[in-house]
């Protein structure tokens, strides 16, 4: 991530976002991002108490930048289906 999109990013949000400022900012919708944590997908998450998550801005920015980027929606449904299919043959 360049460095002028990193600070635009640190100003606008604090350093432990709640799960409304998470879909804003990964574009998920909450439901997506509370899925996400039940299945152990998505950014890391702290529990503060035993109701109240939150996400560390920095984990949420790694998550991001570790995703992989297509060039197009075929390239990636190919990609997608090649892993799962050496998924299932390493099972």
């Amino acid at each position: 991530m360049n460095s002028d999109l990193f600070q635009a990013i640190v100003k606008k949000y604090p350093p432990l976002l709640n799960q409304q400022q998470y879909c804003e900012l990964t574009g998920k919708s909450e439901s997506t991002a509370e899925q996400d944590r039940i299945y152990g997908r998505g950014a890391l998450f702290v529990r503060m108490g035993r109701r109240s998550i939150r996400y560390r801005l920095e984990d949420t920015i790694d998550f991001i930048d570790g995703l992989t980027s297509y060039k197009s929606t075929t390239e990636a449904d190919y990609r997608e289906r090649l892993e799962n299919h050496n998924s299932a043959l390493s099972n």
